[in-house]
């Protein structure tokens, strides 16, 4: 009717939510979307939520760093993560060419069930024996670590889905750690080492080394199988975070957590590591500082 108006209702506008999870070539059999499809909608959803403002648009809005245009974003992976994350990874080169193993230590019952561990997700993973399992296990890893990010962060989650086809949490509040988390926190192991610590205070058991050291190599190898799969298939809080600038902090992340890991098999010490890194910083500053020289006396002449 002319002269009058409807009232729309609005519900606060929900700032993240994501659907992740890609499915291996050849299971779309088991009721899976096909790969085209999941990343289409993936794609399809990202540019829907840099535009959604309202509950009512059937979208939810995608992270991102808001003010930072994606210039000063990828500035920043260029000029301070990458060469952070190339002295980073020389340093731990350098505190592990440095470091002398017995051959005691890898026949040691840490080393040798967190190698059975390992090797038995390998198999597993790469022949495809738990295709479909595997999969969802990871989204829903995924979600509960972007679950328990927002909860971290102090926002609160207004819905939370984990389905055959992927999943999505929708939240008040989005920031970096939200958003990449999943990439960088092994969240199955770490859950299945509190679980087993837990145990360990009400029940004394024999194969505590076994299942410890076994597991965490078990779920540690799926969480690295599983990111490195699906990284390169166009993932939205990746995109939205920039694509460079986010796999900067993903990768810095994992070796810091490649470094903790290091840590516990008493491989190396953080003490030696930050003077290691100090010390490839000094030599990559002198050395860019002769270039620097080299380059103005051949443009001088």
């Amino acid at each position: 009717m002319p002269g009058s108006s409807r009232k729309r209702k609005q519900r606060p506008p929900v700032e993240y939510g994501d659907w992740r999870v890609a499915v291996p070539p050849g299971t779309e059999h088991r009721r899976f979307p096909s790969l085209r499809e999941t990343l289409a909608r993936s794609r399809c959803r990202a540019r829907l939520a840099s535009q959604s403002d309202s509950w009512e648009d059937g979208v939810i809005e995608c992270g991102a760093l808001r003010g930072w245009p994606r210039f000063f974003r990828l500035a920043a992976g260029i000029l301070v993560l990458l060469p952070l994350a190339l002295l980073l990874c020389m340093a731990l080169l350098r505190q592990l060419s440095g470091f002398h193993v017995e051959k005691e230590f890898w026949v040691s019952d840490p080393v040798w069930f967190s190698l059975l561990g390992g090797a038995l997700c390998v198999v597993l993973m790469f022949g495809h024996v738990v295709d479909a399992f595997g999969a969802y296990v990871y989204v829903l890893g995924h979600e509960l670590t972007h679950y328990l990010a927002v909860w971290c962060s102090l926002g609160r989650v207004k819905g939370f889905s984990v389905t055959m086809e992927g999943g999505y949490v929708e939240t008040t509040k989005n920031n970096l750690f939200i958003a990449l988390s999943p990439y960088f926190v092994p969240l199955w192991a770490i859950l299945w080492v509190a679980l087993l610590c837990l145990l360990r205070l009400f029940w004394e058991f024999a194969a505590f080394d076994a299942w410890l050291y076994g597991g965490a190599a078990f779920w540690g190898a799926f969480h690295l199988y599983w990111t490195t799969w699906i990284i390169p298939r166009e993932q939205p809080d990746l995109e939205e975070n920039g694509m460079f600038f986010s796999l900067m902090i993903v990768y810095i992340m994992n070796m810091l957590l490649m470094a903790f890991v290091l840590w516990c098999f008493h491989l190396l010490s953080w003490d030696s590591l930050l003077e290691d890194f100090l010390y490839v910083c000094r030599e990559s500053w002198e050395m860019l500082s002769l270039l620097a020289d080299k380059i103005a006396q051949w443009t001088a002449e």
